[in-house]
């Protein structure tokens, strides 16, 4: 995870919600199943539904929070997450629908209200972070990544 570029927040912040989600499951999720790429976009409402004092009244916020979401840092996705019409057309248009059904309410929350998620192979190896395994948190597997949620986090 990494703090949001400068350039990064300049443009989520004017987004849509809508547009925010989608680039954040472009950023994070492109390439997972479907479920998996709507499960990432779950974890977002979550956060912003569960305590939106710590994360975030908007998905613009959320996704923007620090170290929240590493798509949104100043790593080699960003210019993809930033432009994504030009990098993936078929897969931003893909994430763009997938965000809309999100919001609406059609596509439901498989995370089983996750806020946070990682790696199935970090989660099991010795460096998955602490927060992960901390004491009251509740794994719950989906596909190749392990989505959390509780108290600790």
């Amino acid at each position: 995870m990494a703090l949001p570029s400068k350039l990064a927040i300049a443009v989520v912040k004017c987004d849509t919600e809508c547009i925010a989600l989608a680039r954040l499951g472009f950023g994070e999720a492109r390439g997972w199943p479907s479920t998996d790429d709507a499960a990432c976009m779950w974890t977002a409402l979550n956060r912003k539904a569960q305590n939106p004092k710590r994360y975030g009244r908007t998905i613009n916020e959320v996704c923007l929070r620090r170290y929240a979401y590493s798509c949104f840092g100043d790593g080699g996705h960003l210019p993809a997450v930033l432009h994504p019409e030009h990098a993936e057309p078929k897969a931003w248009a893909k994430m763009q629908a997938l965000a809309a059904g999100v919001l609406a309410g059609k596509v439901p929350d498989e995370t089983a209200g996750a806020t946070h998620y990682v790696a199935k192979w970090l989660y099991d190896s010795p460096k998955c972070p602490g927060w992960a395994r901390a004491p009251g948190v509740v794994a719950l597997q989906l596909g190749p990544h392990v989505f959390l949620k509780g108290r600790a986090l």
